[in-house]
Formats: C-alpha cells, sequence, structure tokens
C-alpha cells in the first residue's frame, strides 16, 4: 500500500456516516493495549474556538521546546493536517504505515474514530511529551472522549449540530460537558448564563476545579487576526498555567504572537487582499463580523459565502452583511451545499448587491477583474470553502505572476445579479 491509496481508503470511510457512541473506539483502543494512555493531554471543547486555542497552547509548548502532538478537525487541503507533532504533519509513510496495520485489524470503524486511532498510535510511537487532542462533535460521545487529560477546556459555546446535540443551549452544553472527568481541572471561555450554569453545576457534582478564562486579561500582541482571538489565548493561558510546574513553562504570553492556524481570518492573496475565514455558525460569523468592521468599511468589503444547507445561514448572514457591500452566492462543494439561490433569496431585503455564481473559482474571478488594490475579499460560511479558495490560490502562486487574475475590464464568467 502506498500513502495515494492510504489515503484514498481513508477518505473512502464516509465522513458523514457516523454515529454517536464509544462502544467501537473503546475497542479498537483495547485492541491496540490502549495507545491513548500513553502521553499526557489536554481535551478541547466547545462550539467555536477550539483550533484557535489549540494553536495558542501548541505555540506556548513550542516557545518551550516541547514537542507537542495536535489532532484536529476537519483538514483544510490534506487529510494528514489533522494529526501532528509541532508544526510537522504525519508523514505520508507514517500514515501509510498504520493505515495498513489498522486495516490489518478489520475494525469496524467510522472516518473519525479511524483518524483519531490513528492519531493515538501515532502519538504512543513517536512518544510524545503532551498531546492536544480537540473533539470533533460534542463531546460525550465524541471519539476522543476515551482519554483522561489532565486539563479540560470549554470554548466558546452556542448553537451548532443542533440535530446532534439538542436545540437548546443546556442541552448542547450538557454533551459539551461530557469531556469534564471526575476531579480533572476545567478551564471555561466565559459563557451565557444557561451555558455556565449547567458547566459549574457538573464541575461541582463531579469535583473539578473551575477557572474561567478572562479575554480582557491578556495584553500581549496574539499571531492570530480578531479580538475574539483574546478569548481562546486567555483558554490556552489558563491551561499552562496548570502545567506550568509539571513543564517548566514561564512568560505563557510572549508565544501567542507565534500562534497560527489556517482558515481564521487568514489572508492568502495581497492587492487586492483576500482573506478566508471559517465562520459556520451565527457565533462564528458575529466575531467575523466584529473583525471586518475593524477592518474596513463595508463599501471597500465584498463577502463570498456558501454554507450547508442544515446550519443557521440566516442567522449567519444577519450578522455579515451590515458590514460588506455585496454578497457573491456559491454553493460549498459537497452534496450538503445550500444552492446559490437559496442564499441569494436570504440576502435579497438586505439591500446589498447580490451576485450568483457557478464556483467558486468563478466568484474569484468576478472580484478579482473587478477589484481595486485597496477592495477586501472574505470567504466564509464553510471551512469547505475556505479550503477551496486557499487550494485556488496555491495553485496561482505555482505559476507565474502573469496567469494572475488582472484588474481590467474582461467578460465574467458565472457572475450575474441576483434580481
Amino acid at each position: 500500500m502506498n500513502f495515494s491509496e492510504a489515503s484514498e481508503y481513508v477518505l473512502g470511510l464516509k465522513p458523514h456516516d457516523f454515529h454517536l457512541s464509544l462502544g467501537a473506539i473503546e475497542k479498537a483502543c483495547a485492541i491496540f493495549d490502549h495507545p491513548e494512555r500513553s502521553f499526557p493531554s489536554v481535551h478541547i471543547a466547545g462550539t467555536n474556538g477550539k483550533g484557535s486555542t489549540a494553536a495558542f497552547l501548541r505555540a506556548i509548548c513550542l516557545q518551550h521546546e516541547i514537542d507537542v502532538g495536535l489532532y484536529t478537525s476537519p483538514h483544510l487541503i490534506d487529510v494528514r493536517e489533522r494529526i501532528q507533532i509541532g508544526h510537522g504533519m504525519i508523514p505520508e509513510d507514517a500514515f501509510t504505515a498504520l493505515t495498513d496495520e489498522m486495516i490489518q485489524k478489520d475494525l469496524r470503524l467510522t472516518y473519525f474514530e479511524f483518524l483519531t486511532i490513528m492519531a493515538f498510535l501515532y502519538f504512543r510511537e513517536r512518544e510524545v511529551p503532551l498531546a492536544i487532542i480537540e473533539t470533533g462533535l460534542g463531546g460525550r460521545l465524541d471519539a476522543t472522549n476515551v482519554i483522561t487529560p489532565f486539563v479540560s477546556i470549554l470554548t466558546p459555546i452556542g448553537f451548532d449540530h443542533m440535530r446532534h446535540l439538542g436545540d437548546t443551549l443546556a442541552a448542547i452544553t450538557v454533551e459539551k460537558c461530557g469531556i469534564i472527568k471526575p476531579g480533572i481541572p476545567v478551564v471555561t471561555a466565559v459563557q451565557q448564563p444557561e451555558v455556565m450554569a449547567v458547566i459549574q453545576e457538573t464541575c461541582e457534582q463531579r469535583g473539578c476545579e473551575l477557572t474561567i478564562a478572562l479575554p480582557e486579561e491578556i495584553d500581549a500582541p496574539l499571531g492570530l487576526g480578531g479580538e475574539h482571538q483574546r478569548q481562546n489565548a486567555a483558554c490556552a493561558v489558563a491551561a499552562a498555567k496548570m502545567m506550568a510546574s509539571r513543564f517548566s513553562l514561564t512568560a505563557l504570553e510572549d508565544a501567542l504572537a507565534f500562534a497560527t492556524w489556517p482558515g481564521r481570518l487568514e489572508t492568502v492573496w495581497q492587492h487586492p487582499k483576500v482573506i478566508v475565514d471559517g465562520a459556520h455558525n451565527p457565533h462564528g460569523a458575529e466575531a467575523l463580523a466584529e473583525a471586518l468592521q475593524k477592518l474596513a468599511p463595508p463599501k471597500k468589503i465584498s463577502l463570498m459565502f456558501g454554507a450547508y444547507q442544515d446550519k443557521d445561514v440566516q442567522g449567519m448572514l444577519s450578522a455579515l452583511l451590515p458590514k460588506v457591500r455585496e454578497i457573491i452566492c456559491v454553493s460549498a462543494p459537497t452534496e450538503r451545499g445550500m444552492q446559490p439561490t437559496a442564499i441569494a433569496e436570504l440576502s435579497r431585503e438586505s439591500g446589498k448587491s447580490v451576485i450568483l455564481c457557478d464556483s467558486i473559482p468563478d466568484a474569484l474571478h468576478f472580484f478579482l477583474t473587478k477589484a481595486s488594490a485597496d477592495d477586501i475579499f472574505i470567504a466564509a460560511g464553510s471551512l469547505s470553502i475556505v479550503a477551496e479558495v486557499k487550494k485556488y490560490f496555491y495553485d496561482l502562486s505555482e505559476h507565474s505572476p502573469s496567469s494572475a487574475p488582472q484588474n481590467r475590464n474582461a467578460s465574467i464568467h458565472g457572475g450575474r445579479n441576483f434580481a
């Protein structure tokens, strides 16, 4: 088996065919002699900010020469992005070997369960001194919830994945609080009152020390853009303080400027500026809207938006449309993608210019051929949109600069006004 065959096999496990249960993952852990017990860990759950919090915590660890493992989701371009040590993805040969080893065991695992076990095996094999583990969905029945960390982190909790987690904030929080283990300290972001009530009650019942991470306590420059990142940085610093004696951590905030995380207010092209952001629920859209307000006036910003049908698209648009001059509607490149015409209908009453495009490359071409150097293009609504835009500009940069779209009067294919 080569890497191409291994990745094809793993990706063929159908990411969306999953069930919320720990039975299969617990059985697999036992078969492999419990790799999840072989390294200390930090467990992160929440609706928004998990990846950014993990990035800040990784930056702190790397600043102190701790070769930390990192397991996150989803990936943008390469499935190996999910499993990293330091800043390096799992090598192709290791990914291939572990895939082959797991296939030989004839495991009945979902896509996410398979990758979770692979991460555990890889971290054990490389003897990582610490691993940062991000939940995939929820917490209580998430495949990662077989670990016993020495600190659990809850990032901001809001509405998302209601079909699986419940349709009230309290119900969703109960699921997220499933990662809280008896006696294990907990760090939480500042939460809405009904969310905080559930967290506090759970910690009291399970005998856990609870620390509330306050964003205003973070004064250091951050490597990730947006004022909302101070909350994520605060969670990382609070967790690091709990590890300080174990790992000799000092000057924690000095490392925050070195944090990087793809797809979060990430600039992928300059002149005109193209920014991608993975906001895919109202809470994330509100954070993005706040960042846009500080970035430029609405008349300079174009929004390309695509989302999944099961998301609160109206909630996201309500936050974002006041901050932009136009919306370019596209379909997220999966079978779950909402049709551009449906997005356009929801945008009609905003008073903004509404453009329909047949594809993401068409939308980018539409913007780039008419934009001035100080215009700003924002792509948001789904991480699959972010991935496509990043790939577009990666491919563009691989060619000569003369192949880049020019700011000229050209025919626009696929861009049309919505009336």
